[in-house]
């Protein structure tokens, strides 16, 4: 969660998770002002500087990237896709798929060449020559 209050007190204890690694960053008091020191112990100007060092040199807004120690919400468990119901077995006639199937099914009577006769299949014949 980013950190809501930019007026970060002494002694605060930010917290940040980058590729799977857990970093802290402790807000210090030097004779500048406020330091963020890395548990590397580096210190920095500010939130996004100490980032960018615990990120690796990738810019980062440190207001974004930090928490206060204490206020991180906790992750939500990804929830377990349930596996779909096993579909039953449907009950289906035998059809038949085969052209001699269908004519006699039809009472469709077969031509030499083995095509259907029929007066609109003749015509449809026709028309493509």
């Amino acid at each position: 969660m980013p950190i809501g209050d930019r007026n970060l007190g002494t002694g605060t204890v930010l917290r940040a998770r980058h590729k799977g690694k857990e970093r802290t960053c402790d807000v210090v008091h030097a004779d500048e002002g406020l330091r963020y020191r890395l548990d590397d112990g580096t210190e920095h100007q500010s939130p996004s500087s100490a980032g960018t060092a615990a990120m690796g040199g990738v810019a980062c807004n440190g207001w974004r990237f930090w928490s206060v120690a204490g206020t991180e919400t906790a992750k939500r468990a990804k929830a377990k896709k349930v596996p779909a119901a096993k579909k039953s077995a449907k009950v289906t006639a035998i059809k038949p798929n085969t052209v001699k199937a269908v004519r006699a099914a039809a009472s469709i009577p077969e031509s030499p060449r083995g095509r259907l006769h029929t007066a609109a299949a003749s015509a449809a014949r026709r028309s493509r020559r």
